[in-house]
């Protein structure tokens, strides 16, 4: 979530890791534990979005008519 909000304000380039640990109040040490590289947490962040759409698209396509899921997807 860090990482997302910063690449979302800052931009990737930049946002360094350790910029990602501080937000996420967590050791540097601990971001490159779980992520290799700065690449790596890229792949994680778009992946972390794809899954929100995918969530959301669904959540919009069990509504029944076209107007509801046009009204939804406005609110959200």
């Amino acid at each position: 979530e860090a990482a997302d909000k910063l690449f979302h304000q800052q931009g990737v380039s930049n946002t360094t890791l350790a910029n990602i640990a501080s937000l996420a109040d967590v050791p540097l040490g601990n971001v490159y534990y779980y992520f290799k590289s700065k690449d790596s947490i890229i792949v994680a962040v778009i992946d972390r979005r794809r899954k929100l759409l995918h969530a959301m698209f669904d959540e919009l396509n069990a509504q029944g008519d076209v107007k509801s899921r046009l009204t939804q997807f406005i609110s959200q």
